[in-house]
């Protein structure tokens, strides 16, 4: 057929052509089903991965259970997304920290390694890179037999309850339903299913929509993320347990660093500060931040600087440096991935945040203990505990002119800066506490145990 590069091309390979009806292929050697496979693979080779069917059936296995002996004390799996510097393996060691307090024995697994892994050990938790827990994503077969593996592996660990975290981490439950551990699923994305999976085989993306029917409760962050997943477990126990600022978070004195990250991004005394945090990648949308300072007015531009803090995914740092006009780039630096992000949001005058999708970013969290003001998409779990003109400036995704107008607004006044970091604090920081975060979480982790105990 030749080097195929155009989805055109794709769809008029006689192979892969449908037919009037939608699932009718019209090339006999090729059934139905393999057809569709291949017509997948193919345009994703071009266009990423697509979103999965609209009508995409759970394939579930048999719920297997284990039971507890009364007294001992409980072991508790807490499977990490990872051990690096960001938000959702962040916050799942401020939990595991907190839960270690608690009458209960924490051990930490995570697939890969990272700077996390440290602090675990200097708080003295026990911490294991497992490469077991990762998965295969793209070969029925092969996902599996890793799964098996998997669960020999959490049986082996001798847990009384797996604590996984992330909608990645949907093996880890398929796994201690095969092993009979009951188990918590910790979900922090509001992605829909259709794309949050697109990147998984069909079948694997069945198997992960099953997964959602086995742990004793599922725990969103988000109304947002309870949404995006629920239909899944009609009639389960879940809840929304809110992300907390930690003590430490709460009780730092961010004016050790302030001086010291100006410095390094080269501001002036009088200059305003402001910074992007997170994964440089599609889903976070920072080229729309590099857009905007385009058309900021020059007055304005004069007064600020700007960072982006994080790694990229690909080549999305590159398109955001093309994408900055000439006049804006000596007012720009890109720092890359640090230790400390909560460091760098502290130092700053203004956050700005323009995802296109996201449950509640750690970064608000920190924004609004460390006095930083917050301009973010009106988007998912955002504006469940943010208000426009109140506790931040809010604008739709994409909207590059009202993103724009929040900048100079912002920069421009600095007694609404003040006025919004004061409610974000009272919102975010000071109405919802830590020890209430935990207090929750180990009411769903005590109601899990409890129904595995023998007499």
């Amino acid at each position: 057929a030749g080097k195929m590069t155009r989805a055109s091309s794709i769809r008029k390979h006689p192979a892969l052509r449908p037919g009037r009806r939608a699932m009718r292929w019209q090339c006999p050697d090729i059934s139905r089903r393999s057809g569709l496979a291949l017509w997948r693979k193919a345009m994703e080779k071009v266009s990423g991965p697509l979103p999965l069917p609209k009508l995409l059936a759970p394939l579930p296995r048999p719920v297997q259970r284990t039971e507890r002996r009364k007294g001992s004390r409980p072991r508790i799996l807490m499977i990490a997304s990872g051990l690096q510097h960001d938000g959702a393996p962040l916050s799942h060691m401020e939990l595991a920290l907190g839960l270690a307090t608690k009458e209960v024995e924490i051990v930490v697994l995570s697939p890969t390694d990272g700077p996390l892994r440290n602090q675990y050990r200097a708080a003295g938790i026990p911490i294991a890179v497992r490469p077991e827990l990762t998965c295969s994503t793209s070969v029925p077969a092969w996902y599996e037999r890793d799964v098996r593996q998997l669960s020999q592996l959490l049986e082996a660990e001798r847990g009384d309850l797996v604590f996984a975290s992330t909608i990645d981490a949907h093996a880890a439950i398929d796994a201690a339903n095969m092993a009979g551990i009951p188990s918590i699923w910790n979900i922090r994305e509001s992605e829909p299913w259709r794309r949050r999976l697109a990147d998984r085989h069909v079948t694997i993306a069945r198997r992960a929509l099953a997964c959602l029917a086995y742990p004793q409760s599922l725990i969103f962050v988000a109304t947002a993320s309870q949404l995006a997943w629920q239909r899944f477990r009609p009639g389960g126990q879940m809840r929304v347990i809110f992300n907390a600022a930690s003590p430490s978070l709460v009780g730092d004195d961010a004016t050790t660093y302030h001086q010291r990250i100006r410095d390094e991004v080269g501001l002036k005394p009088s200059e305003i500060f402001l910074i992007s945090v997170g994964t440089m990648c599609e889903r976070k949308g920072q080229i729309d931040f590099a857009r905007a300072l385009n058309r900021i007015a020059p007055n304005t531009l004069a007064q600020i600087r700007v960072a982006f803090v994080g790694r990229s995914e690909g080549r999305y740092e590159e398109r955001i440096r093309n994408e900055l006009a000439d006049r804006v780039v000596p007012r720009t630096t890109f720092c890359g991935e640090v230790d400390c992000a909560s460091r760098y949001i502290g130092a700053a005058d203004i956050l700005v945040n323009t995802s296109r999708s996201e449950a509640f970013p750690r970064t608000f969290i920190e924004a609004a203990a460390l006095d930083t003001a917050i301009i973010a998409t009106r988007i998912d779990g955002t504006f469940e505990r943010l208000l426009n003109d109140d506790s931040a400036l809010l604008y739709a995704p994409a909207q590059i002119q009202s993103l724009c107008a929040s900048i100079e607004r912002l920069v421009a006044e600095p007694a609404l800066r003040a006025r919004l970091t004061k409610q974000a604090r009272r919102i975010i920081v000071t109405s919802w506490t830590h020890q209430e975060m935990l207090d929750e979480y180990f009411e769903e982790i005590s109601g899990a145990l409890e129904e595995q105990v023998l007499p």
